[in-house]
């Protein structure tokens, strides 16, 4: 007869406070991603799916199919993002993104998160984080921007927006000792063409 040896090991405390977590991050609307970097694969909750308008089972546990759903002029700034902490020149993973939603749209997603376990080598293992909708803010910004930038009644840019892009085009053509031009067209009686055809 071989002996058999059993340990046990009270998780109660571990599991609570990792409900305690979700239960916060559930009630800040954020949702939260848990992936395992040696299979690759990752646990995604319901609120992370829901944002994007995707329900429970949609996608496998391989966390690489949800990388599809970033914009792809976004992807490579996620990737960069993450490698940098995973190679621990940075704290914790950030990054803003934008991701596809089932019906075809995209979201912005304000992304962080840490490595919470590593190897004895120092190999990240697993890294656990949540995933935040900023469309709103971004709109936000956006409508602001255009508002600062464009007149409001030709939707053309105005003089500030103007006046940026000549300075930047003067620097890079110092920088790159090239000339450039600015061709001025002057439409007389602007105002007049305007109150008898119309804006448009």
């Amino acid at each position: 007869l071989k002996q058999i040896v059993v340990n046990f090991n009270d998780i109660t405390q571990q599991k609570e406070a990792e409900l305690r977590w979700q239960f916060a991050l559930d009630g800040a609307g954020d949702g939260v991603w848990d992936i395992d970097l040696v299979n690759g694969k990752g646990n995604f909750s319901q609120r992370y799916l829901e944002m994007l308008g995707y329900p429970t089972g949609t996608f496998s546990e391989d966390y690489r199919e949800l990388l599809n759903l970033i914009h792809p002029e976004d992807k490579s700034l996620l990737l960069n993002e993450m490698q940098k902490h995973l190679s621990h020149q940075s704290g914790q993973f950030s990054a803003e993104y934008r991701m596809r939603c089932s019906d075809g749209s995209y979201k912005w997603i304000y992304g962080r998160g840490m490595v919470v376990s590593t190897d004895e080598f120092g190999k990240s293992l697993r890294m656990v984080g949540t995933h935040t909708d900023i469309s709103a803010m971004k709109n936000a910004e956006e409508k602001i921007w255009i508002e600062a930038n464009y007149d409001a009644l030709t939707k053309l840019p105005n003089r500030r927006l103007f006046y940026d892009r000549i300075e930047e085009n003067m620097k890079k053509a110092k920088r790159g000792k090239e000339s450039i031009a600015l061709l001025f067209i002057d439409l007389d009686r602007f105002k007049e063409v305007n109150d008898t055809l119309g804006h448009d």
